[in-house]
């Protein structure tokens, strides 16, 4: 077959998934659907979701243009070479170390981004952390939840919130009571609606650690989001780290005024994906 004739019958790669799989790299022996994974492959597989704003696998599909079941592809950044990550779906699975605030704001389970770049962060660079690249079990679109923020001002009152659970109140209360509390109540939510997912905007503490990268990652294209899944997820490959370095900032710069340019970054961009606008945090 012609080059020109091979191109021609392949389905064209949407933009969007081009950029979020640019720095893919396949691990050694990674399979879907007893397919070893290759970047041509992968290309091919995936789709776009306009509404959830991330690449997916429709599980079958059966010639609905809107599949009710899906597998996302994440990008997600650890320290293990695991295969297939299992969520911690209650508190007391955490181990103690990590029984913090800021590591169970929106409840248990694994934390994704919809593209590499929103995987780095100080944090990560110091930990030395992979960027794993991950598919999801197949999770159903009506059990998936939409908690992104679209309104600068809930935006603005959720930051002021977090200031309080993060800060004040572990001091107060202690730190394990206090993500002990809000990490059980978001549970008992997730639960109750059944949830596989949760759509999230960015932390803003990580988006300003890369904001003056947004520009050259096209973030105005693909905005960087977070989810939370409680299904498991497997690796099929990695991303090589972005040459950028995620920057950190002291507080009194973050908190008086750089938390407003990341509320107002984040609410324009859901607001253009067509995110919820009256949802107010029970954070």
């Amino acid at each position: 077959m012609s080059e020109a004739r091979r191109h021609a019958v392949a389905p064209a790669t949407d933009p969007r998934v081009e950029v979020v799989t640019e720095r893919f790299v396949p691990d050694t022996f990674a399979s879907i659907d007893d397919t070893w994974v290759s970047l041509e492959g992968l290309r091919q597989k995936l789709k776009w979701d306009e509404a959830l704003n991330m690449a997916v696998i429709p599980v079958g599909q059966g010639g609905s243009a809107t599949p009710e079941t899906i597998r996302i592809f994440a990008a997600h950044a650890t320290t293990t070479d695991l295969t297939r990550f299992e969520p911690r779906l209650s508190f007391d699975e955490i181990p103690e170390a990590q029984r913090v605030r800021n590591k169970s704001v929106y409840g248990t389970g694994l934390y994704i981004a919809n593209r590499a770049e929103a995987s780095l962060t100080v944090e990560a660079q110091r930990a030395q952390k992979t960027i794993g690249a991950f598919l999801s079990g197949p999770i159903e679109r009506a059990r998936i939840v939409d908690r992104r923020r679209s309104s600068v001002a809930i935006e603005v009152a959720h930051l002021v919130s977090m200031v309080g659970t993060e800060v004040i109140e572990p001091r107060a209360r202690g730190r394990e009571k206090t993500a002990r509390k809000y990490a059980d109540r978001a549970n008992a939510e997730w639960e109750g609606l059944g949830a596989q997912a949760v759509l999230l905007n960015e932390a803003p503490r990580r988006r300003l650690e890369k904001l003056q990268y947004e520009a050259q990652w096209l973030d105005e294209t693909i905005p960087p989001q977070y989810a939370l899944l409680r299904v498991p997820m497997e690796r099929i490959g990695t991303f090589d780290s972005p040459a950028e370095v995620a920057q950190s900032h002291n507080p009194l710069a973050m908190y008086g005024k750089l938390f407003w340019q990341a509320a107002i970054h984040n609410a324009r961009d859901m607001r253009r994906l067509g995110a919820p606008h009256d949802f107010t945090s029970k954070d």
